[in-house]
């Protein structure tokens, strides 16, 4: 009376076992991105790898299969060093003695988005703010903007790659930037803080969908690691 009780437990070990060693490989996988460029597909994930981790080691802690639930746990661990990693900033400074703070806020609008007036109700107090795959539309909402943000900087798209720029700090200068290829706009912002020149890039790179998008993204990526090699600091 107890083979079907078996069967399945050791069916439910089988499939949460192999599907936890599954994430394990993707985390790792994406990891070796530099090596392989089309890696870096199984970098995007670890959010989707903890959630489906927990699920996955928690059934395995259920039916007490041990073996498994440490290898859950190794990939949660993973997970979670990988979710945590970019949010863990450096201790660097910007040059001189800043006696007030500067808050730069992004925000991915959505080109399809209609709901415009709930997105500006809802933008932070940035001193500099960039809103990303910005629309014809928003061409009605951003005038009414300038109480709060004076300057502003608009190449509005009927696609994901349109960008606004808003400012109410002291600005030094401003200057367009066609991303090659495919000729998208980003955006380099210097304004002052405390007399302390700072540069803002606003960037939207291409998404990588597809191995044609990717080789795209990465030619992006080398065109702005040569124009941040050319600012000094206080980037």
């Amino acid at each position: 009376t107890l083979f079907p009780y078996t069967t399945l437990f050791r069916s439910v070990q089988l499939i949460c076992s192999v599907a936890l060693g599954g994430i394990l490989v993707m985390l790792c996988l994406g990891r070796l991105a530099f090596i392989l460029p089309p890696l870096d597909w199984f970098s995007h994930f670890p959010g989707t790898a903890l959630v489906g981790s927990l699920v996955l080691t928690g059934l395995l802690a259920c039916i007490r299969f041990w073996k498994g639930v440490w290898l859950g746990i190794a990939t949660i661990l993973l997970s979670v060093i990988l979710l945590a990693g970019p949010y863990l900033g450096s201790d660097s400074t910007l040059d001189g003695t800043m006696e007030s703070n500067l808050v730069v806020a992004t925000a991915n609008v959505l080109a399809s988005n209609t709901r415009l007036d709930e997105v500006t109700a809802i933008l932070p107090d940035a001193d500099v703010i960039s809103l990303i795959e910005t629309t014809s539309p928003w061409s009605r909402v951003l005038p009414a903007m300038k109480d709060r943000w004076p300057f502003q900087w608009s190449d509005l798209r009927d696609n994901p790659f349109g960008i606004s720029v808003l400012t109410r700090s002291d600005v030094r200068s401003s200057e367009w930037i066609m991303l090659t290829p495919g000729g998208f706009p980003a955006f380099k912002l210097q304004i002052n803080v405390d007399d302390v020149p700072v540069t803002i890039l606003s960037v939207h790179a291409m998404s990588p969908q597809s191995m044609h998008m990717l080789s795209m993204r990465d030619a992006q990526f080398r065109m702005l690691s040569e124009l941040i090699q050319e600012i000094a600091r206080n980037l």
